[in-house]
């Protein structure tokens, strides 16, 4: 997060925090069902994890450094020619002066789904392909 942003001097060390992990998410036609389509309405898939507990701001050189690289790494494993910070060290002191990051201890997590519930009706109903006519 940047240091510019002043939405980190809110965050107390003190006081539980909600993070929200937003999983993969998708619309579901009523046309992809087989029977009682004139009686289904359109859904959204979705999954989402809760996780409450305490943050923690990091702003050490060397710790918030690796976090950034270990952040770079895994976003830009599936690029074809994944970018890697390649600046002069006296730059990048500069640059991660700036930055700052957040770390939770999250002892509470609550998971939520509804595609569950829309992969059991479905096999109760049946689904129709939406690759095949409507």
């Amino acid at each position: 997060m940047a240091r510019a942003n002043p939405q980190w001097r809110t965050f107390d060390e003190t006081k539980e925090v909600l993070v929200i992990f937003q999983g993969p998410h998708a619309y579901v036609s009523p046309s992809w069902y087989v029977d009682e389509v004139e009686l289904s309405v359109p859904t959204w898939n979705y999954s989402v994890v809760h996780a409450y507990g305490l943050p923690r701001l990091v702003e050490e050189n060397t710790e918030l450094y690796n976090i950034l690289q270990a952040t770079i790494q895994v976003n830009e494993a599936s690029f074809e020619n994944p970018w890697t910070i390649q600046m002069p060290d006296e730059h990048l002191q500069k640059r991660c002066k700036r930055l700052l990051a957040l770390k939770y201890r999250l002892p509470a997590w609550k998971g939520n789904s509804n595609s569950v519930k829309i992969v059991l009706k479905v096999i109760r109903r049946g689904l129709r392909p939406p690759w095949k006519n409507h």
